[in-house]
C-alpha cells in the first residue's frame, strides 16, 4: 500500500473539487505519462507536449484537489478542443482514476 497516495476525505468544503485517486499510480513514458489503477485495469494517458513540469504541475493539483473549472482550464494546454477534454476527465471519472 505505500505505493498509493494518502487518501483525502470529503467534507463542505472540498466537495466541489477533484482529485486524483489514492489507488491511482503515475507511470511516465517517453511521450507522456499513464495514470493507472491497476486494480481496475484502467489507463488514462496524459501526453507531454512542450513542457514536462507543466503536467507534474497539474497532477500536484489534482493531488490537493482542483475545481472543474481549473481542471478544464490546465487540460487547455494539452489538448486541441473542449470535446477531448471532457472526454478525458469523463474517461478519468468512470475509470475511478480522477475522484
Amino acid at each position: 500500500m505505500e505505493k498509493f497516495f494518502a487518501q483525502h476525505f470529503y467534507s463542505l468544503k472540498n466537495l466541489n473539487k477533484c482529485y486524483l485517486s489514492p489507488y491511482c499510480q503515475i507511470l511516465g513514458r517517453d511521450d507522456g505519462f499513464v495514470l493507472e489503477r491497476s486494480d481496475l485495469k484502467k489507463q488514462l494517458f496524459m501526453p507531454v507536449v512542450h513542457d514536462k513540469d507543466r503536467v507534474l504541475s497539474l497532477f500536484e493539483k489534482l493531488l490537493n484537489g482542483i475545481e472543474m473549472e481549473e481542471l478544464m482550464g490546465s487540460l487547455k494546454y494539452f489538448m486541441d478542443n473542449e470535446e477531448d477534454i471532457k472526454e478525458w476527465i469523463k474517461y478519468g471519472m468512470q475509470g475511478g482514476i480522477i475522484e
